[in-house]
């Protein structure tokens, strides 16, 4: 048996927010699952964050959905962000989980790279397996187009201490050996490309539920975050471009702030994300969803969730996005993107047709028994 320790990236959670609605949680959940078709001979310590008793049932509920016959699990203090960026508690973590050798470690898997080296320290000067070589997965990179003082140079230290890092898309591999060479010299690229892989979204056929009898609601879905990532007040002014044009749609904002101004319009619909179930039942509803260019070339989840629903997604056009799907459509302004909305309110034989060509794309291109 493989015994591989899983070091987490949870951003989410605690303080009034769900854990189970963090991308990390569903990411490894995939992950498991596709790992689990594949091969049975590893075991998985999963180390979650500890919370108070407010917050006990949202690690619960993470145990219950990564809960495998090959998983065990430890709780830890894991920091809010930042500052889980930046440290993690070395003491818990030897004394709970190190100390008492109850087990080994064979393999690591970090979501985290910006910790790699710390970890690798720690487990090379405080453990008896602290050779174990470390794999890893990056979430997120904080590069200065986010406009967020990030930990890029503290990034490529920790992918330099593994044998691999997979991110999201080519796109955004390209970035961090440019911001890197600002940095570190050529050499250090080098590794970094050999380094450095392409691991895009996976999708389960069994996943793919779309609304049973085919009818949908002229609801334009906006379900990432609004925020200048994703490219938010760009989109806002496409639809109130359409909305001077026709009054007969809805734009849907799922993760919309209750205090924004937005929620006030009235073709605005906020919320009703409250649960997985009724989150996904919304989109089955919707006609077309829109994804905004996003200043740190990765794919996105919610256009996953969108797709898997059967909704056809109206994308920037940009390389990390034709990654995901190359037979979309596509815009480069704003008066392209409002006249492609326009046609998928208008035809519904060519939304249907955009529709199917989504499920296809999943399919035969992101299937899981491919990519794991």
């Amino acid at each position: 048996m493989i015994r591989t320790l899983v070091i987490p990236n949870v951003t989410y959670g605690g303080k009034g927010q769900d854990l189970m609605k963090d991308s990390y949680v569903d990411f490894l959940y995939k992950f498991l699952l596709g790992m689990k078709k594949e091969r049975q001979d590893i075991f998985w310590y999963i180390l979650l964050p500890k919370y108070d008793k407010t917050y006990v049932n949202q690690v619960s509920e993470a145990k219950k959905k990564l809960q495998f016959p090959n998983t065990g699990f430890f709780e830890i203090e894991i920091p809010r962000q930042p500052y889980n960026r930046i440290h993690f508690n070395v003491n818990e973590l030897y004394d709970k989980v190190f100390k008492s050798r109850r087990f080994g470690v064979d393999l690591i898997f970090n979501h985290q790279p910006e910790l790699g080296y710390q970890w690798s320290v720690l487990m090379k000067q405080k453990t008896h397996w602290g050779r174990a070589p470390m794999i890893g997965y990056s979430h997120f990179f904080e590069f200065k187009s986010t406009k967020w003082y990030g930990n890029i140079n503290n990034n490529i230290n920790g992918i330099l201490e593994m044998e691999v890092c997979y991110l999201n898309t080519k796109e955004q591999k390209q970035i961090v050996l440019e911001e890197a060479s600002e940095t570190f010299n050529s050499d250090i690229i080098k590794k970094l490309d050999k380094k450095l892989k392409v691991f895009p979204p996976i999708t389960f056929p069994q996943d793919v539920r779309t609304s049973k009898d085919g009818v949908y609601e002229k609801v334009i879905v906006w379900n990432h975050r609004t925020d200048p990532t994703k490219s938010f007040e760009f989109f806002i002014g496409a639809t109130e471009d359409l909305w001077r044009q026709r009054k007969d749609f809805k734009v849907w904002i799922p993760l919309l702030p209750p205090s924004s101004g937005m929620s006030k319009c009235p073709y605005v619909i906020t919320g009703q994300n409250e649960t997985k179930r009724k989150y996904f039942d919304g989109l089955r509803k919707c006609c077309v969803g829109v994804n905004g260019e996003q200043n740190y070339g990765g794919w996105s989840i919610a256009t996953d969730d969108g797709n898997k629903c059967g909704v056809p997604y109206v994308m920037f056009d940009a390389p990390y996005y034709k990654e995901l799907n190359d037979g979309a459509d596509f815009y480069k302004n704003r008066k392209e993107l409002v006249g492609l909305l326009n046609k998928y309110l208008n035809e519904p034989s060519y939304r249907n047709q955009m529709a199917e060509q989504t499920i296809e794309n999943l399919i035969l291109n992101r299937n899981v028994d491919k990519k794991i």
